[in-house]
């Protein structure tokens, strides 16, 4: 009997199809539960569950767009190929998980940005749960395990790598004068390289601060406390300020 015959109930009740949906819904809960895992570990605003729902969702979406293609009387017709095409179904998805990723991506008042591994994270499981409702389930585990290497093991590879990090230094010393110099000088004696500065004079309380952006190697992260040290013992200083960057 074609499936166009029967009740959407009828067909929904067939044990061979219910499990079929199981088996996809449980692949996407595994594929995006690792990921989500791995951000939940870190303290992410976008965790365990929430990386769940967003395949969850977009498995739910593309069992969905077959179920309805299946349903539908002249399935085969070319109007009904153009309204259920699944390459529309997953674009609509992956356009429309942008607004999670929009809301996880965080700018800081020193220009750091937080979020962005998140966000990208939230896109990868949409699509991992978009395959695992299509039933391409082999596609959609490898695709989980290549997401939770780049996660996980490729953030020790990122460590040893020779790149930069951009950190916030903010002093306020009663040098009004020649304070600037002095700091730069200081920072920069470190190894540090001064990559932009704002600095703003109170002349009631005859007091200067220095808000400069400075750049390290990321093996040198540790001369944050040398800097902070070398600052303090100026003479004028009243306060050091630091802030590391996100890695």
């Amino acid at each position: 009997m074609p499936f166009a015959t029967l009740l959407s109930w009828q067909y929904e009740l067939d044990p061979v199809r219910i499990v079929d949906h199981l088996i996809r819904l449980g692949v996407a809960i595994a594929a995006s539960g690792i990921i989500g895992m791995e951000r939940e570990l870190h303290g992410r605003a976008a965790g365990f569950r929430t990386h769940i729902l967003v395949a969850l969702g977009s498995a739910i979406i593309m069992m969905a767009a077959g179920d309805l293609y299946l349903l539908l009387p002249e399935a085969t017709s070319a109007a009904t190929i153009a309204r259920l095409d699944p390459g529309r179904v997953v674009q609509g998805i992956i356009t429309g998980i942008g607004f999670l990723g929009a809301g996880v991506i965080v700018k800081h008042d020193d220009n750091r940005v937080r979020g962005l591994t998140t966000a990208a994270s939230l896109w990868t499981v949409a699509a991992l749960g978009a395959l695992a409702g299509a039933g391409l389930l082999v596609l959609a585990g490898m695709g989980a395990a290549a997401a939770w290497i780049t996660l996980v093991l490729f953030r020790y590879v990122e460590r040893v790598m020779p790149s930069e990090v951009y950190e916030t230094i903010t002093v306020r010393t009663t040098d009004v004068e020649g304070g600037f110099s002095r700091v730069r000088t200081a920072v920069e004696a470190t190894g540090a390289r001064v990559q932009s500065f704002r600095l703003s004079r109170d002349m009631a309380e005859k007091v200067l601060r220095v808000d400069m952006t400075v750049v390290l190697k990321k093996r040198q992260r540790n001369r944050g406390e040398q800097i902070v040290n070398a600052l303090c013992q100026l003479d004028g200083t009243l306060r050091v300020q630091w802030s590391p960057g996100q890695e």
